[in-house]
């Protein structure tokens, strides 16, 4: 084989193998504002984007991330593309689940609504802590 068919097919592979690993790493980055039922920034709420692997061929392995919403509310997290559980959680709330898909758009922002827990509210009242 000449040493510039070498070099093309080098080259070639090399920018192959960048691509790959471009898609591979790529993120987006994803911000979940929490609010209360009144429209209220909630801080300190846990988020959970738990992988879902539909639609993967072989092993997913995107790991479970988690972010907790920070005083205006807003969990920040940098995803891999494909299907989450989005899982919004805060001590005397209901917890919010749903399933999301995260796509190369960047930024993608969602809103979770949480709703007074009517089991806390049941026991302890609205004086809750």
């Amino acid at each position: 084989m000449p040493t510039s068919l070498r070099a093309a097919a080098a080259a070639l592979i090399i920018g192959i193998l960048y691509v790959a690993g471009q898609v591979a790493s790529a993120r987006a980055t994803v911000v979940v504002r929490v609010l209360s039922p009144e429209g209220a920034k909630i801080d300190s709420a846990v988020v959970l984007f738990h992988p879902d692997d539909s639609g993967k061929n072989g092993r997913d392995l995107r790991k479970d991330v988690w972010a907790r919403s920070n005083h205006e509310g807003a969990a920040t997290a940098e995803l891999q593309p494909g299907f989450y559980d989005l899982v919004v959680m805060k001590g005397g709330f209901t917890a919010v689940t749903r399933k999301i898909v995260i796509e190369y758009k960047d930024p993608v922002v969602l809103v979770a609504n949480l709703s007074f827990d009517p089991l806390v509210l049941c026991h302890l009242g609205d004086t809750f802590h």
